[in-house]
């Protein structure tokens, strides 16, 4: 999440305050374009690239999370046993908050592994 906001902060700095795009090139943004100089396109190729790449990541998570979310949200011991495996996966990608989840819904459902 941070990234993203870096990399579009980045690209909001390099679009502002560039002269061939700049509507803003004042104060601040002025500022950013002198500092940088010639590098200002570099900043603006990376900065895009980062966006995207990090808002495909973002993304991913949500989805990731929801899906989570609808899987362990049963109460059937049968479909818990069924998603088990996804909701291991799952589990690991997201993190030690969701492990501890799957931990607890398995005890549970008194579910030895």
């Amino acid at each position: 999440m941070a990234g993203l906001g870096l990399s579009v902060a980045a690209l909001f700095f390099t679009i502002c305050g560039d002269p061939v795009f700049g509507v803003w090139n004042v104060g601040v943004m002025a500022s950013f374009a002198d500092a940088v100089g010639a590098w200002n396109w570099w900043i603006f190729i990376f900065a895009a690239i980062g966006t995207l790449i990090c808002a495909i990541m973002f993304f991913d998570y949500l989805k990731k999370r929801r899906e989570f979310e609808e899987l362990i949200d049963t109460n059937s011991k049968k479909q818990f046993i069924k998603n088990q495996e996804d909701l291991e996966v799952l589990s690991w990608k997201l993190g030690t908050e969701y492990e501890k989840r799957f931990d607890e819904k398995m005890d549970l459902l008194r579910i030895k592994r």
